[in-house]
């Protein structure tokens, strides 16, 4: 009969806990070059099309945690399309 009484309370404990944390931020980033190039090219140089297997072409961040499993960052993303991110 004690256990049925706690079991409201150890319910609503549990449930409190859960709603108090916190979510982490989500960063997101994009690709800069500090300064100036050290040298000019004399010409122009154009990428007409860059492609990216489907893995790498998402907004969350990826990266291989061993040679055959990729993982994804939960709270890092690309703040545009990383094949326009790469491109531009």
């Amino acid at each position: 009969m004690r256990t049925r009484r706690f079991l409201p309370f150890a319910a609503l404990a549990l449930a409190g806990c859960s709603l108090a944390r916190a979510v982490p931020d989500t960063h997101y980033y994009t690709l800069a070059l500090p300064g100036t190039p050290r040298t000019k090219l004399s010409g122009r140089v154009a990428i007409v099309s860059l492609t990216a297997d489907a893995p790498y072409a998402t907004a969350p961040i990826v990266y291989r945690s061993s040679e055959y499993q990729l993982d994804y960052y939960t709270y890092h993303r690309w703040a545009a399309d990383p094949r326009e991110v790469v491109a531009n």
